[in-house]
């Protein structure tokens, strides 16, 4: 086995994780009417916590493949951003947005070898725990969604 194949499988159940999320979200969000999707308001509502969530993992997977590659990939902007967070796009296609990003951070992480999750980063941390803070606000956006869901 290669360095990249053992901690692919020693980081399997956090990459399972991170695929049940994208799962979840399908089963049990992607079916519902987008009226009862954007009831709430904008922050109160789950089209606002799946939006959050779809640009929170498109910056993680940016900064994520930055980080792998070392190739600099040019950051969302200020207008960027603002256009993302003020998108019209259907809750259904922000699903299928996050779905994208979410595959481009698990591709990245298929393909690590363990001293690349351990080693630290610019900001002292390693990617292994960036990852384990990713989960811990996956499971907390989820629960918050649950709890609107009923």
């Amino acid at each position: 086995m290669t360095d990249t194949q053992i901690a692919s499988t020693k980081h399997e159940g956090l990459i399972s994780k991170l695929i049940a999320t994208y799962r979840e979200l399908n089963l049990s969000v992607r079916q519902l009417p987008e009226d009862r999707l954007t009831s709430g308001g904008p922050d109160g509502s789950i089209r606002s916590i799946i939006a959050r969530m779809r640009l929170d993992e498109m910056l993680f997977a940016q900064a994520l493949k930055q980080q792998v590659t070392g190739v600099v990939v040019g950051a969302l902007n200020d207008e960027e951003l603002e256009a993302l967070r003020q998108s019209d796009d259907s809750t259904t296609m922000l699903i299928s947005q996050f779905g994208s990003a979410r595959e481009t951070t698990l591709s990245l992480l298929r393909g690590l070898s363990e001293e690349e999750w351990t080693a630290s980063t610019a900001e002292g941390k390693s990617i292994l725990q960036h990852i384990e803070e990713l989960i811990r606000s996956d499971e907390q956006q989820m629960q918050r969604l649950k709890q609107l869901i009923g």
